[in-house]
């Protein structure tokens, strides 16, 4: 984690204790690597808070946590080419099952109830929110996430686990949409590097 975003010792402490906590959930997570998404999520929040400001401490505790639900999505729901209602309600679940898995381990890190409470709200909102309801932290977290789908060693790690090729994922990911300048400006760079990596 960036020393410039969070020098602060003690909450480099809490980020770490946290980030154990949330691998060690997501290592039982069957539909695709969550560790290191999760961690190149948190890559691309502190890159975004570096240039776009906002809370460390907030921030990057949701993006470590955000994806904590998908631990109890049932096994069938996490399988390659489901069905588009199939892939719904997968997303469902994994935003109904985060709140107490995201609670249990921000409260063992000294995060307060009403930082817990706020945290919970900005990883709910993730998915399946209307683009005009979301603040500022929502759109962060959403940028970071899908920020994350182009790094490369998120998008070949993709790419196996969903049996495409990387220019499948490339082309798809190429769709994204983002709510920063700052993400916007990252994912062309990155974009421009998977190209050359992939080739025609």
């Amino acid at each position: 984690m960036s020393e410039k975003i969070h020098n602060n010792e003690n909450l480099n402490e809490k980020l770490e204790k946290i980030q154990q906590m949330a691998v060690e959930i997501l290592e039982k997570v069957i539909r695709k690597d969550y560790v290191l998404h999760t961690l190149t999520v948190t890559r691309a929040m502190e890159m975004l808070l570096e240039k776009e400001g906002g809370d460390p401490e907030t921030m990057l505790a949701a993006a470590l946590c955000h994806d904590l639900g998908w631990h109890d999505v049932p096994d069938e729901y996490q399988l390659p080419d489901l069905p588009k209602d199939m892939k719904q309600e997968a997303i469902r679940l994994h935003i109904f099952h985060n709140p107490p898995l995201t609670k249990k381990v921000l409260s063992k890190c000294d995060y307060s109830d009403e930082r817990i409470d706020r945290i919970i709200k900005i990883i709910q909102a993730h998915r399946l929110v209307e683009p005009k309801d979301l603040d500022f932290e929502q759109k962060l977290l959403i940028d970071a996430d899908t920020l994350s789908d182009v790094f490369a060693d998120q998008l070949y790690s993709d790419a196996k686990s969903y049996n495409r090729t990387p220019r499948e994922v490339l082309e798809f990911r190429k769709s994204n949409i983002y709510f920063t300048k700052t993400a916007q400006e990252i994912f062309a760079k990155e974009v421009k590097s998977r190209e050359i990596e992939i080739g025609k």
